[in-house]
C-alpha cells in the first residue's frame, strides 16, 4: 500500500496514513472492519471519513487533551495495520518523506518502535540532499535508528557500467559507449534521471546503436525537469536569477 507526501499542496496532516488506511479500508466490508478496528475504529474515524462511512453507528470518540487524543489515534492505527497483517503480510510505502507533515512523522515514529514482532514493514523515500540535521524528519530517523528492525539505505549514483546494463535491459542490445558516456554526463549517474532518459530514448528508438552513434543532443525529459524545477523552487530568488 502507497502513501505520498506533498509539497505545497494542502493536503491535511497524516496525508499518507489517511492514503494507506483507505486502501486497507476499502479491503473488509462493515464487520469485518470493527473487528480489525476494535474499539479504535473511532479514533481513526476522525481522520478517515470512509471508516464512518462503512460504520455509520459509529459513536464519535470521548473528548480528551491534545495529547491523549494523538496518542489514542497513534495506537489505534498501529493496531489496525498490525491486525490486518496478520491475515497478510503488508508493505506500507511512504514516498517523499523529506515533504511529510510533523504529524506524519511523528506517527511513523510510533508505529515503527511497535511493529517488530508483525507482518508489517514500513519503507520510506526520501532526498537526502533536502534533510538538514534540523529537518523533522533527522529526528525521527535518529529515534527510529535504536530499533532493532531499522536499516536506512542509500540509493548511490549508478556507475557507468550499471547504466550500461540498464541501457541494455531497456533496449536489449549493448549500448555504444558513447552513449553511456552522454547518459552518464547527462545524469551524473542519478538512477531516477538515467532511468527517465533511457525511458525516453527507448521511446524514440534512440537506444538502437545506429541512432546512438550519431551524437545528437539528449532531450530532457519532463519528469527530470520537474524534479529540476521543483529543487530550484527552494533557493532564493537572486540564486534562480544566477542560474537562469
Amino acid at each position: 500500500m502507497w502513501g505520498r507526501c506533498y509539497e505545497d499542496s494542502g493536503a491535511p496532516p497524516y496525508w499518507p496514513w489517511i492514503e494507506v488506511t483507505r486502501a486497507r479500508v476499502r479491503d473488509f466490508d462493515a464487520s469485518q472492519l470493527l473487528e480489525q478496528m476494535g474499539p479504535g475504529a473511532a479514533h481513526i474515524a476522525e481522520i478517515v471519513p470512509e471508516v464512518r462511512v462503512k460504520l455509520p453507528g459509529l459513536a464519535a470518540p470521548p473528548e480528551l487533551e491534545p495529547e491523549q487524543a494523538r496518542f489514542q489515534l497513534f495506537d489505534s492505527m498501529t493496531t489496525f495495520l498490525a491486525n490486518t497483517s496478520r491475515l497478510q503480510p503488508l508493505v506500507l510505502a511512504l514516498e517523499d518523506l523529506h515533504w511529510a507533515d510533523t504529524s506524519s512523522l511523528r506517527m511513523l515514529d510510533f508505529l515503527g518502535s511497535r511493529i517488530a514482532n508483525t507482518h508489517l514493514m514500513v519503507v520510506g523515500a526520501y532526498r537526502d540532499e533536502e534533510i538538514p540535521p534540523e529537518h523533522p524528519l533527522s529526528q525521527t530517523l535518529g529515534s527510529l535508528s535504536a530499533e532493532p528492525s531499522f536499516r536506512l539505505e542509500t540509493l548511490r549514483r549508478f556507475s557507468a557500467e550499471e547504466t550500461a546494463s540498464l541501457i541494455e535491459a531497456t533496449g536489449g542490445l549493448p549500448p555504444t559507449e558513447d552513449l553511456v558516456q552522454r547518459i552518464q554526463g547527462h545524469t551524473e549517474g542519478n538512477p531516477m534521471f538515467v532511468g527517465e532518459v533511457v525511458r525516453l530514448l527507448e521511446e524514440q528508438g534512440g537506444l538502437d546503436s545506429s541512432e546512438a552513434d550519431k551524437g545528437a543532443a539528449l532531450e530532457v525529459p519532463e519528469s527530470v525537469r520537474a524534479v529540476t524545477r521543483q529543487r530550484l523552487r527552494g533557493l532564493s530568488a537572486e540564486c534562480n536569477q544566477t542560474l537562469l
